[in-house]
């Protein structure tokens, strides 16, 4: 007769960690894709130069917080629920707290690499200056922190199969980007459009980010949307997991 032989929580929780930051492919795309359409934009001289369309900030300056959303997005929203999805197949073990706490802590350390990788290059290779509100940047970059990583474990938990849970999450993440101002900055947006990206989470992330880029504490139009999406997402991650 066998023995199975449990290891403690926080063996589990390490491992999972570990197994997140050393995913090298995940970790490659979640850094290298932002950083790769960084490098695109900066090859274009007028993107650098003070635009009167931006209050004066350069389109690399409006694009940079845009670019640590887009890569926190691709660490939560598409390795996490994959991830999440795949130990609800196989099983989880030392349980689901272990294993999502390990993953959790692993995403938010690659997301913090992945937005100190841009801030250095931007900042000491392209000349564009560090956020002038550090303070303000950090209390907007906490919630849309926790906003993203609530929805991706939420699709892990609910999406049908890793699959699902991975076309689910890019999906999502192409969506929310959109009115972020990845293909396009929020501020060249009008009317219903520009109403519409305020009212999305990452739209008013980005939005409140920018003001902090250029020394402003955000006002409180993008913060109300942005505290009220981050409670309905970590409130109903919970909820999911505690129904199991």
């Amino acid at each position: 007769m066998s023995t199975v032989v449990s290891r403690p929580l926080w063996q589990v929780g390490l491992a999972e960690s570990a197994r997140c930051v050393l995913a090298v492919g995940r970790l490659a795309a979640g850094i290298g894709i932002p950083l790769a359409v960084l490098g695109v934009l900066s090859r274009v001289p007028s993107f650098r130069q003070p635009d009167p369309t931006f209050g004066g900030a350069s389109v690399l300056d409006v694009y940079l917080p845009t670019l640590i959303v887009f890569s926190i997005g691709l660490f939560a929203l598409t390795a996490l629920p994959t991830a999440l999805a795949e130990h609800r197949d196989r099983g989880a073990p030392g349980g689901w707290a272990a294993v999502l706490t390990g993953r959790l802590a692993g995403t938010v350390a690659v997301s913090a690499a992945g937005t100190a990788a841009l801030l250095a290059v931007a900042s000491a290779g392209l000349g564009v200056p560090l956020p002038r509100q550090p303070a303000a940047f950090l209390v907007v970059l906490v919630p849309t922190v926790a906003l993203l990583l609530g929805a991706g474990t939420l699709i892990g938990r609910l999406a049908p199969t890793p699959v699902a849970a991975q076309y689910i999450g890019t999906t999502l993440l192409a969506a929310m980007m959109f009115f972020a101002g990845l293909f396009g900055p929020v501020t060249a947006m009008h009317g219903v459009l520009r109403g519409l990206a305020e009212a999305t989470p990452l739209g008013a992330a980005t939005q409140a980010m920018q003001d902090a880029w250029q020394g402003r504490w955000p006002h409180l139009l993008p913060l109300v949307p942005l505290a009220a999406w981050t409670a309905l997402a970590v409130i109903g991650a919970v909820r999911a997991f505690r129904s199991r």
